[in-house]
């Protein structure tokens, strides 16, 4: 029995087996301790906070030095501008400079060292910053002013020619082998410790450039560098980079550290402050496990306690997501269906991503008319490529590379919806527009033009902010585009060629289908084969080629097909007209007929199938039938020219299911062997002339005048149909609004015209003040300085908002203050002209700002504004006040200072007079002054205006006869300016000679000013010509004053005595320099009475 109870029970095997086991695994019982587990999670966490702190503060640190460090050498390329002028070009900034921080600013000039370099010596360099970005040249003006300028000299380095010689010499292999070239690199200091204050207003945005010298300069490169001179802190940051990276970044983490650390205390303490109850019950729990560890005889009790740990081990990995499984929602295999792909196309894609922009002639996504486009951005895109989308905004087929002219042309924005879905959105306004948010979705740009002006408005006007556009891609085009007669009058590649004409490069792409069921497997593998082809195309683009058409079958396999370069089938028409008769009064549905001929003409060939409702000829009726025509052409003939041509044309390829590659030039070649003089039969006149004028006094002059000096080298006709031909050479002098701009524009060599399009430069008192003050900042010793008194424009609807209107008019508010001081006799007078009024319409003198204020609360509010045209300011512009000014002149108004006291003849009553002179500006450009002048004189004898009670009484004051009652019928009221008294008062003898020249001066100028200074305003043609009516007033000390200039003149108050005379001669003259020397019948040189005074080139030639 003793055996029985202490023999296995307490001292067998298993009790040493135990006991053994014990031993060896207390250690391991204490590393896997709650304690432990605890403090390998403490201590997880810990460094893991760390390593997260510790990457906040080094991405802290980068954030502050790249915020707080500027860029020490920034550098801006700048290209340079060649032109009549000096050479000049500008740069844009984005916000790489810090204000408060000094910059030494200087210019690197790399020089051919050539003859004419080296003999110009000195040369200035003008360097201005601006703070914005305007479209123009960057020249100061109001709106546009700069923050810096600066000007220094330079020179390239002297060199004797023996020095010269022995360089170029020892140099000569490095010549040769093209390591070297001849040329110097100039650095010039410009600005030094230059810093800007506070406030982006104040910051450079954009700097212009400008090389100033007697001679051309020849120049390489120019670039602005920009270096900062860094201190303090910024210095020590910049100089010991990983010092200052460690010490701060240092600094950061520990302050982050102790607040991390901070802030886990007071949580553990927050989460610890519990009921006692629950803390007893936390108390006892490790005590009874610890008792139950104890027991390690009881299997049963181990297997127990073992079973929950592995259940809740398995309930907590289930609530962790599978690996791969993106947020458990999926398996791996689904996210790698969207990765792989994009990493194997960046691992086997070798050509660079392009800023493409795609327009077509179909417009947005439609399977009706315009199925593919969609899918082709969406593979670019996917590409990696930039895709800029610009598009027709419906159907445009058939139109080949034209413009729509006279039009305005206005976008929407679309937002494409779902591939092969219609379910794209228009909008009025772009993203972000009217408070919309912007979501960064794609969206792409309608315009109600044409496939060519589509590539025209988002070349240059659209998608700048994406850098510039490597190639333009016109299509998919919904059919194909082989064959002559396809091409010529496709938009598809009538867009490209616009592109070509542009100077970019350019693929016009077009699907040949065989079914409308727009299978999008089929569609998805055309648009990746022709991804692929665009690359390949564009890295391996062929001299002289202008652009390429590409045509790609829409079948199944095609991207395993052979790509094959072809020349383009030239074909015909041969089955008569490719217009149908039909129904005068059947519906006109043009989406319709063009789905007509998609249907029948793509897929089969077929002419489409149309009733005529009046093809029958009837017995009576008028001679001419009245018909309705829809275009229905013949694909037949496309079709069977190319089954009788040989292979290897455009045609036959896509026939065969292979991609056609047609590469094109953007011009027509001429047929070769045909050249030399066509002599036309002698009694052919050398010009038709159509004369026009509203006004029969002018109508007689300009037909006399072609009668007598022309004969009958001119033949007369009434409008343009009666011309043999549209080429024949024609002259017109019509009204501005009836001359046929679209005749003379396509026709430079043979159509002439008696006005310019656009000079409003001159034409127009506002821009013309505009235009002086402009030209006089750039060229201070201008004669317009000492001719020209300084205007100041400004626009006002009610008399109440005056104060508001003159905020900038400085020198008009200092002088109306300081005549509110003076005695009469002293204030400076002002005189008031509408800016788009004549017949002195509207003219008033004040010399305070409440005379000012009276004169607009006479006018009545103004209810139309101007009509916007060039002729806006002639007459019938509106109804007349009683004040004499047109409501539609209201608004724009011109200050300037009176010409006081004007030069009085005592042959004349002492009444005020102005000379009226007769300008002709021709082509591009010379200007002559007629010699004979007229001086217009007012109606009463002058009197100064602090000498007069009320100054309202005008007719002292205005000179032009069609303010005064009776106008030029007048005695005295229109004199010939020659005839004037020989002999004036404080003049020398030759007083009018000098007025005359100072005239000639001052006319030169200001046409040259107009021509290279306001460009976009004064737009010469090299087949136009105008007379101008340039007005001039004569002070007491014989200056000249520029007053204005008028287009259309009114010769009527010229009157009859000098009608033949002065009117009659001058249009004579104009024939004889203008219109003769063009149609090759003269050499245009001036002539005793038409005095030459600028020859400008402006390089526009017919």
């Amino acid at each position: 029995m003793a055996d029985s109870e202490f023999g296995e029970s307490e001292y067998g095997p298993s009790s040493v087996r135990a006991v053994i086991m014990d031993a060896v695994l207390t250690p391991f019982r204490a590393l896997v301790s709650k304690s432990a587990l605890r403090l390998y999670l403490n201590t997880l966490l810990f460094m893991g906070a760390a390593a997260l702190l510790t990457g906040i503060s080094a991405l802290a640190y980068g954030v502050f030095y790249f915020k707080f460090i500027p860029t020490v050498g920034l550098q801006r390329e700048v290209h340079l501008q060649f032109g009549n002028g000096n050479p000049w070009g500008t740069a844009n900034f984005d916000s790489e400079f810090i204000s408060l921080q000094p910059y030494d600013v200087s210019v690197t000039l790399e020089l051919p060292r050539t003859p004419s370099n080296l003999d110009t010596g000195n040369f200035m360099l003008d360097l201005t910053l601006f703070s914005s970005r305007p479209a123009s040249s960057l020249l100061p003006g109001p709106n546009n002013a700069p923050i810096s300028q600066a000007r220094r000299p330079a020179i390239m380095t002297y060199a004797s020619p023996l020095v010269d010689t022995a360089r170029r010499v020892a140099r000569m292999p490095l010549y040769v082998v093209g390591w070297h070239r001849e040329s110097e690199t100039l650095e010039v200091p410009m600005m030094e410790q230059l810093e800007f204050a506070k406030g982006v207003q104040n910051l450079p945005q954009s700097l212009r450039l400008e090389i100033q010298s007697d001679s051309k300069m020849q120049v390489y490169t120019a670039q602005v560098e920009f270096r900062a001179r860094l201190t303090g802190l910024r210095w020590i940051m910049w100089r010991w980079k990983i010092t200052s990276f460690v010490v701060f970044s240092t600094l950061f983490w520990s302050v982050s550290t102790l607040s991390a650390g901070l802030t886990w205390l007071v949580m553990t303490w927050v989460l610890e402050t519990v009921p006692k109850d629950e803390v007893k019950k936390i108390e006892e729990d490790p005590i009874k496990e610890e008792s139950e560890d104890g027991d390690t005889s009881d299997e049963s009790t181990e297997v127990k306690k073992e079973e929950p740990e592995d259940q809740e081990q398995e309930r907590l990995l289930s609530t962790y997501p599978a690996e791969g499984d993106a947020g458990g929602s999926g398996p791996s295999a689904k996210r790698g269906r969207t990765f792989f792909p994009s990493i194997l196309h960046i691992l086997t894609n070798f050509y660079p991503t392009m800023h493409i922009l795609v327009t077509n002639d179909d417009g947005p996504p439609s399977n009706q008319s315009s199925p593919y486009v969609h899918s082709l951005v969406h593979s670019l895109q996917s590409a990696g490529h930039t895709v800029s989308v610009i598009l027709p905004h419906q159907q445009r087929s058939w139109i080949g590379k034209a413009h729509i002219v006279g039009a305005s042309v206005k976008p929407t924005y679309f937002r494409p919806g779902t591939l092969h879905q219609e379910d794209g959105t228009t909008h009025r306004l772009p993203r972000g527009s009217d408070g919309e948010p912007d979501d960064g979705g794609d969206e792409w740009v309608l315009i109600d033009s044409t496939p060519a002006s589509c590539v025209q408005i988002g070349l240059y006007h659209y998608f700048k902010e994406r850098g510039p556009v490597d190639v333009i891609v016109s299509g998919p085009n919904y059919g194909r585009n082989t064959t002559a007669l396809f091409a010529l009058s496709s938009g598809t590649i009538g867009a490209a060629l616009e592109g070509a004409c542009c100077g970019t490069r350019s693929i016009a792409l077009s699907y040949a289908f065989s079914s409308r069921n727009h299978d999008p497997v089929i569609i998805a593998e055309a648009s990746g084969h022709s991804v692929k082809l665009i690359e390949h195309l564009c890295a391996n683009w062929a001299d002289g080629v202008h652009l390429y058409s590409v045509n790609v079958p829409l079948e199944p396999g095609v991207s395993e097909n052979k790509v094959l370069y072809t020349d383009m089938l030239q074909n015909t028409w041969k089955s008569g007209s490719c217009f149908q008769a039909v129904d005068p009064t059947s519906a006109d549905d043009p989406d319709l007929q063009e789905q007509l001929l998609r249907d029948q003409g793509e897929v089969s060939g077929t002419k489409p199938d149309q009733t005529v409702g009046a093809g029958e000829k009837s017995t009576r009726g008028p001679r001419i039938q009245h018909k309705h025509f829809k275009w229905a052409p013949s694909f037949q003939d496309v079709y069977r020219s190319v089954e009788e041509s040989e292979p290897g044309n455009d045609g036959w390829t896509v026939k065969e299911q292979m991609t056609s590659v047609t590469p094109l030039k953007a011009n027509f070649m001429p047929a070769p062997g045909i050249s030399g003089e066509i002599k036309l039969s002698a009694n052919q006149p050398s010009l038709y002339s159509l004369v026009d004028c509203d006004n029969s006094y002018v109508q007689e002059m300009v037909d006399r005048a072609l009668t007598r000096r022309l004969g009958s080298a001119s033949k007369r006709v009434s409008s343009l149909s009666e011309l043999p031909d549209s080429s024949a050479p024609l002259f017109q002098y019509r009204e501005y609004e009836r001359l046929d701009f679209d005749h003379i524009m396509s026709r430079p060599s043979t159509s002439l015209s008696s006005a310019y399009i656009i000079r409003k430069a001159l034409i127009r008192k506002h821009y013309l003040s505009n235009t002086v003050a402009n030209w006089i900042s750039k060229h201070p010793d201008s004669i317009l300085r000492h001719h020209f008194k300084p205007a100041f424009d400004f626009e006002l609807d009610y008399a109440e908002f005056l104060d508001d209107a003159l905020l900038e008019a400085y020198e008009l508010n200092e002088s109306l203050a300081k005549n509110e001081e003076r005695p009469d006799s002293e204030k400076e007078w002002w005189i008031l002209k509408p800016g788009m009024s004549d017949r002195g319409q509207g003219i008033r003198i004040f010399n305070s700002e409440d005379q000012l204020r009276e004169i607009f609360e006479e006018w009545e509010e103004d209810s139309d504004d101007e009509s916007g045209s060039e002729n806006a300011d002639d007459d019938n512009a509106g109804a007349s006040l009683d004040t004499g000014i047109v409501t539609s002149q209201l608004r724009h108004f011109l200050a300037q200072p009176y010409i006081d006291p004007p030069l009085l003849l005592p042959s004349s009553s002492n009444r005020k007079f102005h000379i009226r002179t007769y300008v002709l500006a021709s082509g591009s450009l010379k200007v002559y002054v007629f010699k004979e002048m007229l001086a217009l004189f007012a109606a009463k004898a002058y009197c100064a205006p602090h000498e007069e009670d009320d100054v309202a009484d005008l007719a002292r004051h205005l000179t032009n006869t069609c303010f005064q009652e009776g106008g030029s019928s007048n005695k005295e009221s229109v004199r010939r300016f020659w005839d004037l008294d020989h002999h004036v008062p404080g003049l020398s003898a030759d007083w009018k000679e000098k007025i005359f020249e100072q005239i000639c001066s001052v006319t030169g100028e200001v046409f040259e000013a107009a021509a290279r200074g306001m460009m976009v305003h004064f737009q010469t043609l090299p087949n136009a010509f105008e007379l101008f009516g340039v007005d001039f007033l004569v002070d007491a000390n014989g200056e000249v004053w520029l007053l204005e200039l008028n287009a259309y003149p009114d010769f009527a108050q010229t009157g009859e005595d000098l009608k033949e005379a002065v009117v009659g001669r001058l249009f004579e003259e104009v024939v004889d320099v203008a219109v003769k020397p063009f149609f090759g019948l003269g050499d245009g040189a001036g002539t005793d009475d038409m005095k030459l005074v600028a020859n400008i080139d402006l390089g526009r030639h017919s």
